[in-house]
């Protein structure tokens, strides 16, 4: 794997993060290092980009589960517009099929609130 896609130790390790810098190389990584594209044919693990494309179901799996803690530890405050950037994607989430890839609109959408968080993050450094 070229050494510019690795993933972020955090990544890896499967490990949960507990500060705002290691959630902040989370998220920028998956927004940025991970990939737009829609692949013409059903992915497979021999693909060396399997675990960096946006449309694979686990990608997603790992944003949602990984906001819920990123609310308690980064003290996040309730109602604020963050909070209910959170929420909304959380709820946008529930309404996806889960056995299908996703389409371009969805991955610009995790993009866009992607970006919100990130400002938010760096802003908390």
């Amino acid at each position: 794997m070229d050494s510019e896609k690795r993933a972020p130790k955090i990544v890896e390790s499967g490990a949960k993060y507990g500060t705002v810098e290691e959630a902040l190389e989370y998220f920028s990584h998956e927004r940025h290092q991970c990939l737009n594209e829609m692949p013409v044919e059903r992915v497979s693990l021999n693909d060396p980009n399997y675990y960096f494309y946006k449309c694979r179901s686990n990608w997603w799996t790992g944003i949602m589960h990984r906001l819920p803690q990123l609310k308690k530890f980064a003290s996040v405050e309730t109602g604020s517009e963050i909070d209910q950037d959170i929420d909304a994607f959380l709820a946008f989430t529930r309404t996806i099929d889960f056995s299908k890839f996703r389409t371009k609109e969805e991955i610009e959408k995790a993009n866009a609130f992607l970006d919100k968080l990130i400002a938010y993050l760096e802003s908390k450094k």
